[in-house]
């Protein structure tokens, strides 16, 4: 049997250390990259980065969110990406949602600087055609979608279909598919380290790469 508070305790480490990595990063990068960046955001998203001394309050509640604020996970050649996250620990099934955004400038004129966005789903009602963990776009940021951010070349596209499969079974395993996807691979025993030192005994539940490894056994 699951120990929610448990679970609620890896969930907490696990954000704690997205910021963590994230934060590192931010730093690194000049003064004048800061304040274009977080311009940027906030003109694109309409959000803010989420501080440290805010972080704590927000993630020892059973039940919230950042209220417009991000977490600030990398920034490569690509672009920057930043996590949106609402969770509830609350009831008998613990579930948490969360959008991926990738901020990133193109060669166009006016309105250089685009978003796209992903988000991560816990399965819907049973009989919904979505009632799986799934991944799809979004076009929408803010607590109650009420903005409609600047994709591009996205004109007419659906933002609730196609929705992608992923590897994911609860909250971890969700934020670990997301976390996965922009850091890669190598970041592996890193969040199990994470979970494990968190006092989770379900290390596996953030390893979403196992089931492939059986594959690659089974294909062999």
């Amino acid at each position: 049997m699951i120990d929610d508070g448990a679970l609620h305790g890896a969930f907490r480490e696990l954000l704690r250390h997205f910021h963590r990595t994230g934060h590192n990063e931010w730093i690194r990068l000049t003064r004048s990259e800061q304040q274009v960046y977080t311009r940027k955001i906030r003109e694109a998203l309409g959000c803010g980065l989420i501080k440290e001394t805010e972080l704590s309050p927000a993630l020892g509640q059973l039940k919230g969110g950042f209220e417009d604020k991000l977490i600030f996970l990398r920034c490569n050649k690509h672009g920057l990406s930043l996590l949106d996250i609402e969770w509830d620990f609350s009831g008998r099934n613990s579930t948490c949602q969360l959008k991926l955004w990738i901020l990133y400038e193109t060669n166009a004129p006016a309105e250089k600087w685009k978003c796209i966005g992903y988000r991560f789903e816990p399965p819907h009602k049973r009989g919904e055609d979505h009632n799986y963990w799934h991944v799809q776009l979004t076009l929408k940021s803010g607590k109650d979608d009420e903005r409609l951010v600047p994709t591009a070349h996205l004109g007419g596209i659906s933002d609730s279909w196609p929705a992608f499969p992923v590897a994911a079974w609860n909250p971890l395993s969700l934020v670990a598919c997301a976390w996965h996807s922009v850091r890669g691979y190598r970041e592996r025993a890193t969040l199990k380290r994470v979970v494990r030192e968190s006092g989770y005994r379900n290390v596996q539940d953030v390893d979403i790469f196992a089931v492939g490894d059986c594959m690659q056994a089974w294909g062999r």
